[in-house]
């Protein structure tokens, strides 16, 4: 190893040192897909990498790599040229941060750490650049300055979304994205993080990325997306609107949808919260999450949940100790949605997310009554 990449990778995993862990349960649940780990999102990756890079470059550590793609797929050298100046009306994103999230493994010993170490073929940066007419230019960038791009046209209203490596979905709506989900929610669980941002100098148009870093995980396997435009009005991939039902979460409004061709429900407010979760056909579907706010005297919860197919009037039981609970349902099709929120005291981790939830009773199909526990 040379002694720059060698800096290279101490000074980025130093930058680890100052990250806030986030529970991988608090993103989106998956569903039938548990998982144990928690990922941490690292601070202060960008800057240095970015000067990392260039010091790459210098050393002339690049090299030439073809990933293809579906109209034009070209690899370019790293070289000790600067970085040209972004055009303008170009979305960026530091996707290595996604790369170097800890993991947190709990055992009966404790907690495990564990710290990626940086890869030269690591992605580092993803730009979007609108070229006129609904032409894009995606480009991916790793540590060591393989450049990979291609060209997508997408119609007004529409969407488009590539792999541009296996392991890095990038994707243009040609509209102006409040927020946007992939499709299906147990892939869309298994990757990273979902980031946004606007393109063209007017912002007329929203690109996303998101990586897929861990193995047994690729971007190829995401199906669609689904996005609220301004209005807050639901769309699938070709544009086209999505079912919705309104349904308030304590003093927020907010919504609830089916996914296009797939077995999850996906919450959204306008307090910026987002819930996701897998639908089971006999049994109750639920995901809780912990809070955005938490404070020294407690910790806010939010879940989501469906009811078996056929059941319906839900009653809710809550722990002892919560305060400020709510609690609404709605018909969604043919199942019955719930969401609710508590605060409860402040507890150790790890803990199973319950909402403040101590059961969720309910009528069956066949008229009998049936109870669900989160946890059990």
């Amino acid at each position: 190893m040379s002694q720059v990449e060698e800096r290279l990778r101490e000074d980025l995993l130093r930058a680890t040192d100052f990250a806030v862990e986030v529970d991988a349960e608090a993103v989106l649940g998956a569903g039938r897909r548990d998982r144990s780990r928690r990922f941490v999102r690292t601070a202060g990756v960008g800057l240095v990498a970015t000067v990392a890079v260039g010091l790459l470059a210098l050393a002339g550590l690049g090299g030439r790599l073809n990933f293809g793609g579906t109209e034009v797929g070209a690899t370019v050298a790293a070289s000790a040229a600067p970085a040209p100046t972004a055009a303008p009306g170009t979305a960026s994103f530091d996707v290595l941060q996604q790369f170097l999230s800890k993991s947190v493994t709990y055992t009966d010993e404790g907690e495990v750490t564990a710290s990626p170490q940086v890869k030269s073929e690591m992605p580092m940066r993803v730009e979007v650049t609108p070229q006129g007419a609904g032409r894009y230019q995606l480009a991916v960038t790793t540590v060591v300055g393989e450049r990979t791009e291609e060209f997508v046209q997408v119609e007004a209203g529409g969407s488009v979304m590539t792999a541009l490596l296996p392991e890095v979905l990038v994707g243009v709506i040609r509209a102006d994205a409040r927020w946007v989900d992939l499709r299906p929610l147990e892939v869309s669980a298994a990757g990273g993080w979902l980031d946004t941002g606007m393109v063209g100098e007017s912002g007329d148009a929203t690109a996303f990325v998101m990586a897929f870093p861990e193995d047994g995980t690729a971007a190829g396997e995401v199906r669609g997306v689904t996005w609220a435009d301004a209005d807050g009005r639901v769309h699938d991939s070709s544009g086209v609107s999505v079912v919705t039902a309104k349904v308030g979460l304590g003093e927020a409004e907010g919504l609830v949808y089916l996914e296009p061709e797939g077995d999850g429900v996906r919450y959204h407010d306008d307090a910026a919260r987002e819930l996701g979760v897998g639908m089971q056909d006999a049994e109750v579907s639920f995901r809780a999450v912990a809070s955005w706010s938490e404070s020294d005297s407690g910790v806010e919860e939010a879940g989501l949940g469906v009811l078996p197919k056929g059941a319906t009037d839900a009653e809710f039981k809550w722990l002892d100790g919560v305060v400020e609970k709510s609690a609404s349902t709605v018909r969604l099709g043919d199942r019955e949605v719930f969401v609710v929120s508590a605060k409860l005291p402040t507890r150790v981790e790890p803990v199973t997310m319950d909402g403040g939830l101590k059961s969720v009773e309910y009528t069956t199909a066949d008229g009998t009554r049936g109870t669900y526990r989160p946890g059990d």
